[in-house]
């Protein structure tokens, strides 16, 4: 398989630097030749083999994103899910009493005890005094 790009992350190049020149070029050419032309590398050093076997399953991951992305992605919605609308009711769709009814309000959720009214009274009162 022949690519045009190559992801390449910082954490391969943080532990390239730590290589010598030659480890390092072998393993740079490595990636290179792996990631654009698909040859798998040989003979490599050590150093530069340790870096590799880390490298090659993050290649690979990679092209398997890109080769899945060439495909198109997730197909469309179909047209006729788009077109139904919700009601936010579950069992039943609305009538004209539901739309002049506000569900989130209760008359008994604002009343004020009769016993609650004469001890807010009687505090105001104190406070006058």
């Amino acid at each position: 398989m022949e690519r045009k790009s190559l992801i390449v992350y910082v954490s391969v190049h943080d532990a390239a630097k730590n290589m010598p020149n030659k480890d390092r070029l072998a393993f740079y050419d490595a990636i290179f030749s792996y990631g654009f032309e698909g040859k798998e590398p040989e003979n490599l050093p050590n150093r530069a083999q340790i870096g590799w076997i880390l490298v090659k399953p993050v290649i690979d991951s990679n092209n398997k994103k890109y080769i899945d992305g060439q495909k198109g992605g997730r197909p469309p919605k179909t047209s006729g899910l788009q077109e139904q609308k919700t009601t936010g009711y579950k069992s039943r769709k609305p009538n004209k009493e539901d739309k002049n009814k506000d569900i989130y309000k209760k008359e008994d959720d604002y009343r004020v005890s009769e016993q609650d009214e004469i001890k807010r009274k009687l505090q105001d009162d104190m406070k006058q005094l």
